[in-house]
């Protein structure tokens, strides 16, 4: 009985774990330095992000591809807006976010036009 119920444990764990690797964010392939923001634009579409606060918009992250985005360095926290876009050329929100100057940070987008999220930096 012991055996069998150690078994079970060690099933429930392996499941735990792989469902969190299927379900959880993935973290950029790279961590953003002071004054750095890094985009990866995972889902199928491309990507940007804009700083209200600055009227400045990023380049665009193409789908698949990441991006070291330099914003500069300072002990501010900025409001940042990521927008998607399709393959035909129609933009998206995406997610609202706050990133650090200071401290830098990682963003990244998933999914489709039709069920699209993103990480945005943790402040």
């Amino acid at each position: 009985m012991k055996f069998l119920k150690n078994n079970v444990r060690g099933i429930v764990a392996c499941l735990v774990v792989a469902a969190s690797v299927l379900v959880g964010t993935t973290i950029p392939a790279s961590a953003a330095n002071t004054g750095e923001l890094f985009l990866c634009s995972y889902g199928d579409y491309d990507s940007y992000v804009e700083f209200p606060s600055r009227g400045y918009s990023s380049k665009i992250v193409g789908r698949g591809q990441c991006s070291s985005i330099y914003v500069g360095n300072g002990n501010k926290v900025e409001t940042i807006v990521i927008i998607g876009i399709t393959y035909y050329g129609y933009y998206f929100w995406v997610a609202n976010g706050s990133l650090n100057l200071a401290e830098g940070g990682n963003a990244a987008t998933y999914g489709s036009l039709n069920s699209h999220w993103a990480t945005t930096p943790q402040t």
